[in-house]
C-alpha cells in the first residue's frame, strides 16, 4: 500500500485516468498500470472504496480481478444515519484488506510490547 514516499508513485495519473472513466461515481472501480522493470513485472493500482477516497497500491503478484466477495463502503445518508453499500474490489485488494489487521498487531507487538528495536540494536539495514 502506498502512503508515504510516492514522489515516483503515478497517483496523479491514475487519479484521472479513473475520474476520466467513472467521473464522480469511482466507488467500487480501480485502474491498473503494468510495467516490467528489471525483469520483474510490476503493478501500480489506484482502487477507489467509495465516492471520495482512494487507495493505491504497488504489486508483483496478485490478481485485479473482481473479489467473489464484496466490501461494504460506509457513508451518512441525508439524514445523518450511516449507511453502507456493497461495492467490488480487486481480489489483491481484498486478501490485503483482510490481512492488514493481522500485520498492525505484529507490528505493535514488534515495536512496543517486544521492543526488538531496543533490545537487539542492528547496525546494518539489511540485517
Amino acid at each position: 500500500m502506498v502512503k508515504n514516499n510516492s514522489k515516483c508513485y503515478p497517483t496523479a495519473l491514475l487519479h484521472s485516468i479513473l475520474k476520466a472513466r467513472h467521473g464522480d461515481q469511482p466507488a467500487g472501480h480501480w485502474v491498473v498500470a503494468k510495467t516490467t522493470i528489471a525483469g520483474v513485472n510490476a503493478m501500480a493500482i489506484a482502487c477507489s472504496w467509495s465516492q471520495k477516497g482512494v487507495s493505491y497500491f504497488v504489486s508483483a503478484c496478485g490478481s485485479t480481478e473482481p473479489s467473489k466477495i464484496m466490501c461494504e463502503s460506509k457513508f451518512d445518508d441525508e439524514w445523518g444515519r450511516v449507511n453502507f453499500k456493497e461495492i467490488l474490489r480487486p481480489k489483491m485488494c481484498h486478501f490485503l484488506c483482510e490481512c492488514l489487521p493481522l500485520i498492525d498487531e505484529h507490528n505493535k507487538q514488534r515495536q512496543s510490547l517486544l521492543a526488538l528495536e531496543k533490545r537487539w540494536p542492528a547496525k546494518s539495514v539489511w540485517f
